[in-house]
């Protein structure tokens, strides 16, 4: 069972306004990147993607703020 946990905006760096903010880090695993896991999504189905780490194998629930800025990355 995976526990999932809320991340704070860790890893994610203020950049230009053209390039895409990259992923936050793991709080366990701070060399890693977090991947954005949308296996649950799809069409018709509420937006309820999640962090997961390929390190550690947690999984983390995204910050509102997160929510936003990759839900809709350009």
């Amino acid at each position: 069972m995976t526990v999932v946990r809320r991340v704070g905006p860790g890893g994610a760096h203020a950049g230009d306004d053209d390039a895409m903010d990259p992923p936050p880090t793991c709080p366990n695993c701070p060399d890693r990147l977090l991947w954005k896991d949308t296996r649950e999504t799809g069409p018709g189905k509420e937006d309820s993607w999640f962090w997961f780490c390929t390190g550690c194998h947690q999984a983390y629930v995204p910050t509102p703020d997160q929510k936003l800025r990759f839900t809709y990355a350009a």
